[in-house]
C-alpha cells in the first residue's frame, strides 16, 4: 500500500498531462522513464500535446534513447515505465452507454470486460508512480477506480495511526 494512483480531473487532459511530463523531467527523471497510455481516440491529441510542449515520444517501446513512450491500451502490455500516465479512460466500452439497440447483452457484458481487463493492464504498468487523468467522474470504472484508491488510502491512514484494520 506504499504507493497509490493520482487521480486528476480535466477538461483537458492530454495538454495537462504533457505539462505534468515536462515537470517530473525537470525533476531529474528521463523521456524513457516515461509512459503515456491513452484510448485510440485520444492517440492523435496525445501526440500534439507532446510535439506542443517539445517533448520527445515513440509510439510503442521507447527504444533506449531517451523518449517518452506513447501507446494505447491494446499495445500496452509488457511495458513497464517509473511513471505512467493514463488517460482515456472513458473512451473504453461501457455496456451502460452501449451504442446499438439491438447488441446482445452477452456481447455486451464481454466488451466490458475487455475494457476492464485493459484498463486492469495499464494501471499495473508502473513501477513508481501512476497518475490517471480523466474528464467525465460520471463514468463506471472511473467511479470504481476512484472508489478502489480512496479504500486503499483509508487504509494507509489507519496503519500510520495503529488502528487496526
Amino acid at each position: 500500500l506504499e504507493n497509490g494512483a493520482n487521480f486528476r480531473q480535466s477538461d483537458f487532459p492530454e495538454q495537462d498531462i504533457a505539462i505534468k511530463i515536462k515537470e517530473v523531467l525537470s525533476c531529474g527523471y528521463q523521456e524513457d522513464d516515461l509512459l503515456l497510455i491513452t484510448s485510440q481516440q485520444k492517440l492523435v491529441l496525445c501526440e500534439e500535446s507532446l510535439r506542443k510542449f517539445n517533448i520527445r515520444y515513440n509510439i510503442g517501446e521507447s527504444p533506449k534513447g531517451g523518449l517518452v513512450s506513447l501507446t494505447d491500451f491494446m499495445n500496452v502490455k509488457g511495458l513497464e515505465k517509473e511513471i505512467v500516465f493514463v488517460c482515456g479512460i472513458e473512451d473504453l466500452y461501457n455496456r451502460s452507454k452501449a451504442k446499438g439497440l439491438f447488441n446482445e447483452e452477452e456481447m455486451r457484458w464481454q466488451e466490458e470486460q475487455l475494457s476492464r481487463r485493459k484498463i486492469y493492464v495499464a494501471l499495473t504498468r508502473s513501477l513508481e508512480h501512476l497518475h490517471l487523468y480523466y474528464f467525465d467522474p460520471t463514468n463506471i470504472f472511473l467511479q470504481e477506480l476512484v472508489k478502489i484508491n480512496r479504500d486503499i488510502l483509508q487504509k494507509r491512514q489507519r496503519g500510520l495511526y495503529g488502528i487496526s484494520v
